[in-house]
């Protein structure tokens, strides 16, 4: 800073800073996009022009209990589809593709042996 003072975490208590707060991510709009165990806690922003696959992190290097949520944001009719890694699942299916409608929202938790919708909201 300017001033020569740092802020700094006085205690850090295991809760990444974008975690805390409520940081967000826009996913190019077209191509398969990866995500990874620092993008648990994220708002995923999806202006997808075109099917878009979105590959999760692997359940094993995702803490359990994070949560990440999906908003579709463009008119477009093609689905984001959310693939689950590996043979992993997303509620029993190995990928989660009825986010297709703008303003789709989508929220999953990892409950430490997969991925489940904890909710969504889809027109």
């Amino acid at each position: 800073l300017a001033s020569g003072i740092a802020l700094v975490e006085l205690v850090y208590d295991g809760v990444a800073a974008h975690t805390r707060l409520n940081a967000a991510k826009w996913l190019a709009a077209t191509g398969g996009q990866t995500l990874s165990k620092w993008d648990i806690g994220k708002t995923i922003i999806c202006p997808n022009t075109g099917a878009h696959t979105v590959n999760l992190p692997a359940v094993a290097s995702a803490v359990s209990g994070g949560r990440i949520q999906f908003v579709k944001t463009t008119a477009d009719a093609a689905a984001v589809a959310l693939d689950a890694d590996a043979s992993e699942e997303i509620d029993a299916a190995t990928t989660l593709a009825t986010i297709d409608a703008i303003y789709d929202t989508a929220e999953i938790v990892n409950v430490g042996t997969r991925w489940v919708v904890l909710n969504r909201d889809i027109t």
